[in-house]
């Protein structure tokens, strides 16, 4: 009995695709104004108009990357277009990223012994003759290494560039020259509300579990975790795939609140910072706004550190949402940094 549960038998769980992160439903509720912006700029693209660089921004979980997906995929099946998806948080170089856009296209790329300005010129000869949609998700990873952008940013009228990022703030890090070319349009996400959340996890619960196991209490449970961490759909979505695995552990035929509760005290909570991250913002949250080098000089204090160092710690805690970058034009145009 217990593994015919787990064989879908007598479970819970109908269809566990349903809740894999990659999972890409038919639908994308709450979605329909950003996919129609960014439709409006792929078909201007398409019928050989100059393109429109789009930055999409918003916290993590709020649609971002379903609905780039889903344009990519509509856009090669509907206009005679080349789709590019990369991933800086994977690729992280420019060389990584450029060969990333150069093997979606079907550029033969050595893989040892060449240089990212072979792989751009190649990637720029082939666009001679033919038009690209080039989507770059996570770009906030390359806060310091923003050359890439730029490169794919003046790749010409035959590519449109799509930059996803979870947030603006990574605009004040990078060169004011790759911003001017790099957006020229933008599209906000802002965090799912509870109800919004709702709706989205009833979608699945209905593709995903079988009909009676659950009921709108336990939906609009996880809805609730998923708003606790910033509107995260995707945190709402494994809350409720794992009260589901509870569920069927147990032999029960229903997910209940206390199913809820126990997925929801498993859930991981933010990473631990490491030492070196955490050291700067208890000192942001003691000393209040610093400039990098005074960072730098506070930290120095307890450990052997670079000011590079200090910058890369610094992109990676905006990155985490835990402090906020900005220039200061009375302070020589520097940057400051401070606690969220």
């Amino acid at each position: 009995m217990y593994l015919r549960r787990y064989l879908g038998e007598e479970g819970v769980i109908a269809n566990p695709d349903v809740f894999d992160p990659d999972y890409l439903p038919e639908e994308l509720p709450f979605r329909e104004g950003q996919m129609g912006e960014l439709a409006r700029e792929i078909t201007f693209f398409a019928r050989g108009n100059a393109p429109t660089n789009v930055l999409l921004w918003g916290p993590p979980g709020t649609g971002k990357t379903a609905t780039v997906r889903k344009m990519l995929r509509e856009a090669s099946a509907v206009f005679p277009l080349r789709t590019v998806y990369v991933n800086a948080w994977k690729q992280r170089s420019r060389l990584s990223v450029l060969s990333g856009v150069a093997s979606s296209l079907g550029i033969p790329v050595p893989l040892k012994g060449v240089s990212a300005d072979l792989v751009l010129q190649r990637i720029e000869e082939f666009l001679e003759e033919n038009r690209a949609i080039i989507a770059v998700d996570e770009a906030d990873r390359l806060v310091g290494r923003e050359d890439v952008l730029y490169d794919l940013s003046r790749l010409g009228k035959n590519a449109l560039l799509i930059t996803v990022a979870n947030g603006r703030d990574f605009l004040s890090l990078i060169d004011r020259r790759v911003v001017s070319s790099l957006f020229q349009a933008e599209v906000e996400y802002p965090p799912y509300t509870v109800p919004q959340l709702t709706e989205i996890l009833r979608q699945r619960a209905e593709a995903g579990l079988y009909p009676g196991t659950y009921d709108d209490q336990v939906l609009r449970a996880c809805a609730a975790v998923g708003y606790s961490r910033g509107g995260d759909a995707r945190v709402a979505i494994t809350c409720l795939f794992n009260a589901a695995k509870r569920a069927e552990a147990e032999g029960s035929r229903r997910i209940t609140l206390e199913h809820v509760k126990a997925a929801r005290a498993a859930l991981p909570e933010r990473t631990p910072l490491e030492p070196h991250l955490s050291l700067i913002v208890r000192i942001l949250r003691e000393k209040g706004p610093l400039t990098t080098k005074e960072i730098y000089e506070e930290v120095r204090k307890s450990y052997n550190v670079t000011i590079r160092s200090i910058r890369n710690y610094v992109r990676e805690l905006e990155r985490l949402g835990l402090v906020k970058v900005s220039r200061a034009p009375r302070r020589g145009n520097v940057l400051v940094v401070e606690a969220k």
